[in-house]
């Protein structure tokens, strides 16, 4: 199951990870997890985004979930980014078949006037440096997805410094975390949303939609009933043409 994590800052010390996980009602732990109601300033403008980066509504009986007390532990806008990306996940199936948590960090913001697409805003500088440095330290974790605007030369110097390897969203569809040894620190333009959903997800999984499944079905049987039904006709017509036509040469030698 995969799980999106994002790093908390405390008094410029890590505090830990928060988790969001997109997960089957029936699949979920109850126990460790519930229903997740993250407390976010602009929490309107993260569903618009999420209905601009979902091409398809979410699976019947399928929610984000968070860890009980996250919640109430933690709040901030750069939980966002986590959040958007669990409910994509809730239409779309990632890539990658791996098992570790994914981090994320960054705010989410709507741009562009009268056309709004999803913006993704760069955190507090001295926040990040701590949340990176976290990351470069933990024993299990791979992956972490951080505004580009965030990564200045310091902070690549510092994952240089941590043999942690940078690449832009662009790079990493060619990069299979679970077998690439080193750390990996992606940076997302601001306006590369669309584009990190491309690389991240797959086209939707339509075999998990029955309703669309049937309708599909539906749709493909009127189409060949009525290419049946015009072929007949079709046939009918021709046969009837020929028959006509003999019937009028037989006429015409009983004439002569």
């Amino acid at each position: 199951m995969i799980r999106f994590v994002y790093p908390n800052v405390e008094n410029d010390e890590f505090a830990g990870k928060g988790v969001m996980l997109a997960c089957c009602n029936s699949s979920v732990d109850l126990d460790e997890y519930e229903v997740a109601k993250p407390n976010l300033c602009n929490h309107t403008e993260i569903i618009t985004a999420v209905k601009k980066l979902r091409n398809f509504p979410p699976q019947p009986n399928w929610n984000v979930y968070s860890k009980k007390g996250d919640i109430e532990k933690w709040s901030g806008d750069s939980m966002a980014f986590a959040y958007l990306m669990a409910l994509v996940h809730l239409s779309l199936q990632l890539k990658w078949k791996i098992t570790i948590d994914i981090w994320f960090t960054g705010s989410i913001e709507l741009k562009g006037g009268d056309k709004l697409y999803p913006f993704l805003a760069d955190v507090y500088p001295n926040e990040f440096e701590v949340k990176l440095k976290a990351f470069l330290s933990n024993k299990t974790d791979s992956i972490f997805f951080v505004p580009e605007a965030d990564m200045s030369p310091e902070m690549i110097d510092l994952c240089n410094e941590n043999n942690a390897k940078v690449v832009s969203v662009k790079k990493i569809s060619k990069i299979n975390p679970k077998k690439y040894k080193k750390k990996i620190i992606v940076e997302v333009g601001g306006d590369e949303l669309f584009f990190l959903r491309d690389t991240l997800f797959k086209s939707p999984r339509l075999l998990e939609f029955p309703q669309l499944i049937t309708m599909i079905k539906l749709v493909s049987l009127i189409i060949l009933l009525t290419t049946c039904y015009y072929t007949s006709i079709e046939t009918y017509n021709y046969w009837l043409f020929r028959k006509t036509k003999n019937e009028a040469i037989v006429f015409e030698l009983l004439l002569f």
